[in-house]
């Protein structure tokens, strides 16, 4: 062949026809996606960068007392005051966000690859795009899920522990409170109460977190996390935390860890995943009357690795061997059912590696994580009931269906995203534009209302519908 077309990409060069190369490609290795089948979707009517608040509703608590047969009749109000049993509400938000990629075709330096490169642009912004939206899915969730639980951190430069400041790890769960059910900037008026946990002796004093500030370099070890600092009202006996002390917001989830440990820098190599944490977590959810899905399960989302433990425990062997059922219901990796939960693993977890391996944290302190094992992680599987992520779709997506036909493009919205190809527009008919766009956001809502009035059983929690564990592999 004489000559070669050097402005190809560098990353497809290799593709170019030399000598006998079959003309085909096989498919590189994909992703296996779990998050985004938990969410409930909607159309939202925001504009792209807009946000919308959404009210969700509580229910009446139970009257305590009979009516009084003496009062009943006793006026038009039969005896009612006028606050007779109202109930409560609560708000959470939803940003509309442009997502998308692109990718140039030229179609007369696809003649000389050996595989229909086209076809592979139009494929990867497939993939592509699903995993996009999986990962926004997975950080909303865990951002809620894993939120209010975090832990004293002193090798943050520029950042001092005294008695009316504590220096964390993570401040997510801490920023906001519900007032009247508005998500509301943590302050003087609107304070937040929270545990901290002495490390060295266990021993627990209150907190009152009334300012948040993140840092302006964030230093979190947490996955997604925001290191910073808390001011709080003057801790007892004016304790300085130390660097591993536990703080946990009053409004925080549940995180479900081994061998009773409180937060992440105190798990070690022995703290594994077992049939009895998938029973904690099965109760907490339970517990906060969470709906199942439609197919009347929750749905655990584990790597491979929580997995093997789990397949390694012999209570779960047992149980497993006399009442195993299939489903087909995933596509990519295996899915089991067993005591009302279905079992799928992907290759998306949500995992945090040793502060050895990666240099962050407190290097040698109670804060690092598995600060002697640089070859493990912190692993976090997570059991899911419905509703416990909100995907909002932008309104106009649709609209791209009404702009199929043009004359110098076409468009195919498959799941709300839009494929678009654009012809030929160059002077020479030969470079193509391939490309995919999609507006939306997602939100996970809180569920305050669904108090001990309410529910007996139910947690102060802010966030009820999930449940993580914390283990290591």
């Amino acid at each position: 062949m004489a000559g070669t077309f050097s402005s190809l990409p560098t990353a497809i060069q290799a593709a170019e026809q030399q000598n006998f190369l079959a003309r085909w490609a096989e498919e590189g290795l994909d992703s296996e996606l779990a998050y985004r089948a938990v969410c409930q979707e909607m159309i939202v009517n925001a504009g792209i960068g807009e946000t919308i608040t959404r009210t969700r509703k509580g229910r009446k608590a139970p009257p305590t007392a009979s009516l009084n047969p003496a009062t009943i009749n006793s006026n038009i109000d039969n005896g009612f005051s006028a606050n007779y049993g109202g109930y409560a509400i609560e708000q959470y938000t939803l940003t509309i966000y442009p997502e998308g990629d692109t990718a140039d075709v030229n179609i007369l330096q696809s003649t000389v690859l050996i595989l229909d490169q086209l076809e592979a642009e139009l494929r990867n912004n497939g993939v592509q795009a699903a995993q996009r939206l999986e990962r926004l899915a997975r950080l909303n969730l865990y951002g809620a899920y894993v939120s209010g639980n975090t832990y004293v951190r002193s090798d943050i430069s520029g950042d001092t522990n005294t008695d009316t400041n504590i220096v964390v790890n993570d401040i997510r769960g801490f920023q906001t409170v519900l007032v009247n059910g508005v998500p509301t900037p943590v302050s003087g008026t609107n304070t937040l109460a929270c545990v901290l946990t002495k490390l060295a002796s266990g021993a627990s004093i209150t907190a009152t977190v009334t300012a948040v500030t993140p840092d302006g370099t964030n230093a979190s070890d947490t996955p997604d996390g925001i290191s910073g600092q808390l001011t709080v009202s003057t801790l007892a006996s004016s304790y300085s935390p130390l660097a591993g002390d536990v703080l946990i917001a009053s409004s925080a989830p549940a995180i479900y860890r081994p061998n009773g440990k409180n937060s992440t820098c105190s798990l070690s190599i022995a703290d594994v995943f077992s049939m009895q944490l998938l029973l904690a977590m099965r109760t907490g959810l339970r517990a906060n009357a969470v709906p199942t899905l439609p197919d009347g399960t929750y749905l655990f989302i584990a790597d491979m690795f929580t997995m093997q433990q789990l397949f390694a425990d012999q209570d779960f062997k047992l149980l497993y061997q006399g009442s195993r059922t299939e489903s087909d219901v995933f596509e990519n990796g295996f899915v089991i059912k067993l005591l009302g939960v279905t079992f799928v693993e992907t290759t998306e977890a949500y995992i945090e590696l040793s502060s050895a391996a990666t240099g962050s944290g407190a290097a040698g302190t109670n804060a690092a994580i598995l600060p002697n094992s640089p070859t493990n992680k912190v692993l976090r599987p997570v059991m899911v009931g419905a509703d416990a992520i909100v995907q909002g779709h932008y309104e106009m997506m649709t609209k791209y269906l009404e702009m199929q036909d043009g004359p110098n493009h076409k468009i195919m919205l498959i799941n709300h995203v839009a494929q678009i190809l654009r012809h030929q527009l160059d002077r020479f008919a030969q470079l193509m534009t391939a490309s995919w766009f999609w507006g939306g956001g997602f939100t996970v809502p809180t569920d305050i209302t669904a108090t001990t009035t309410i529910i007996p059983t139910a947690s102060s929690a802010l966030y009820k519908r999930a449940a993580v564990a914390e283990i290591v592999a």
